[in-house]
């Protein structure tokens, strides 16, 4: 639990220290909606890997779909809303509305949380995210970007648990049209009671500037079982 608030203070530290001067506006969610947006349109999703990128103050971004494995259908969504910015850093509330198990018929937990900007260049940034569940208690994210060129970048993510546990992910995204994305990633959480692997890609399809559709397909090697999904982003 130390080295987790360590690395939130540190966090919030970065962004103090790179700040010039304040913004003397906040933001009210959805103040904003409607209002055009200076960036493309990014997300969390479809691949493990959570983007730097936060969602501006005053705006709304859904994240929504579907997962099945061999023997389970589960929903995802996750709303995320742009609280503020602080010296031009970027903060945002994050919902996960729980999963439900067709089988087992149970609903998961929600689990919420914080996303802001540490630090940004023009080719690499870092984000830091901050989250809680009943069930698994504090979880901090360390997420790392880096794009080689307008069309081809690398993302990480680096998980550390409240209970000792950690995941970490690698993830290498193309643009392969103006329209169209892809990725490959890797994805690995050192959980109790089992090790999670998985090798997974997908597509994403641009419909306008706020609404984006996107599909993948995986293999999780722990149960030697595919798993593939399919969803939507929409920002407003």
């Amino acid at each position: 639990m130390q080295y987790i608030r360590a690395l939130i203070y540190a966090s919030f530290v970065m962004i103090l220290v790179q700040g010039l001067e304040v913004r003397p506006a906040l933001a009210l969610p959805f103040t904003k909606v409607g209002e055009a947006f200076n960036e493309e349109l990014t997300s969390d999703r479809p691949d493990f890997t959570e983007a730097t990128t936060v969602v501006p103050d005053g705006h709304y971004q859904l994240e929504a779909g579907l997962a099945r494995t061999d023997d389970t259908v589960m929903p995802e969504a996750l709303s995320r809303i742009g609280l503020f910015s602080v010296f031009d850093r970027d903060v945002e509330f994050r919902l996960v509305t729980p999963n439900y198990n067709y089988n087992d018929r149970e609903w998961g937990e929600f689990s919420y949380g914080t996303k802001f900007a540490i630090f940004e260049t023009e080719s690499f940034a870092v984000s830091d995210v901050v989250e809680y569940q009943e069930a698994d208690g504090w979880q901090n994210k360390l997420l790392l970007g880096y794009d080689f060129s307008d069309d081809f970048g690398v993302a990480s993510n680096i998980n550390f648990l409240e209970r000792g546990e950690w995941a970490a992910s690698l993830s290498l995204g193309v643009s392969l049209t103006q329209d169209v994305g892809s990725y490959i990633e890797y994805y690995n959480e050192d959980l109790t009671p089992r090790d999670y692997h998985t090798l997974n890609g997908g597509f994403t399809y641009l419909l306008n500037s706020n609404l984006q559709l996107d599909v993948r397909l995986g293999y999780e090697f722990t149960e030697d079982s595919l798993f593939h999904g399919y969803g939507l982003v929409w920002r407003i």
